[in-house]
Parts: structure tokens; sequence; C-alpha cells
């Protein structure tokens, strides 16, 4: 049997829930790629907020709740209805928002096993893979 490269492992984490559940808990790494942007409370951020960090089209990180709802609400990702945004500390700039989505840290990691298009999200996941050696 040959042996997994490194690149094909980091493929293999962006197609495998059963490898990005097994690493879930490590949102250390998201402080060792970069300066994390999170809201008041410092438990949330706004899809802006991980798209900005992961240097992605906002569009990107609206995308993933569509394909991947049920792994990112397990990992605290939300939907908040304007009734609930002083709760959340959240002011939107258009005030017309009816809902923002959040992202935990742990959503926020989850985002970064599957956003293949981001040299940050590489490092993400590079990071969760140089880990398993203590593993």
């Amino acid at each position: 049997m040959s042996p997994i490269l490194p690149d094909q492992q980091e493929l293999a984490l962006t197609e495998s829930r059963t490898m990005r559940d097994a690493r879930i808990s490590r949102t250390d790494v998201l402080d060792k790629v970069g300066a994390l942007a999170l809201l008041p409370g410092d438990t949330y951020a706004t899809t802006d907020m991980v798209a900005a960090f992961y240097e992605v089209e906002v569009e990107a990180v609206k995308n993933l709740p569509k394909r991947f709802r049920d792994e990112l609400d397990v990992d605290g990702f939300l939907v908040v209805q304007r009734r609930d945004f002083a709760r959340f500390n959240l002011n939107p700039a258009n005030p017309n928002t009816r809902s923002m989505a959040l992202y935990s840290r742990q959503a926020i990691l989850r985002a970064g096993m599957l956003l293949r298009d981001s040299e940050v999200a590489k490092q993400v996941r590079t990071e969760l893979l140089d880990g398993l050696a203590g593993d």
C-alpha cells in the first residue's frame, strides 16, 4: 500500500466529514494562521468576518450552509433574526437586514476545512494535518 501524500490528505479533509469531525475541536489552529476577528463576546463571527479571515468572496462563505448546514449547525452556526440582534451585539450597516448568519469558532474551523480556494484555509488544513503526528 502506498503512503498518502500530504496534498492527498488535505483533499481528503475537504471531502470527508469523518475526518473533519475528528478535528473539529482543534480551534486553536485558527489563531496560528491569522488574526480572527470576532463580535463582542468573542463567541461568533459574521459571514463577512469569516470571508475576510479566509480571504475569499463573501459568496463563497454564504454557499457553505447550502451544502453543509447539518455539519455547521452541530458546530454552533446560527441564523439570527432581527428581533435577536441586540442579544448578539449585532448592528448591521443595512437597516433593512432581517437576519444574519453567525459562525462559532468551530463553524469557522469547519469552513476552513471546506473552502478549497483559500490559501488561509489551506494553512488551516495543513496545521490540522500536522497535528496528526501527535495523535
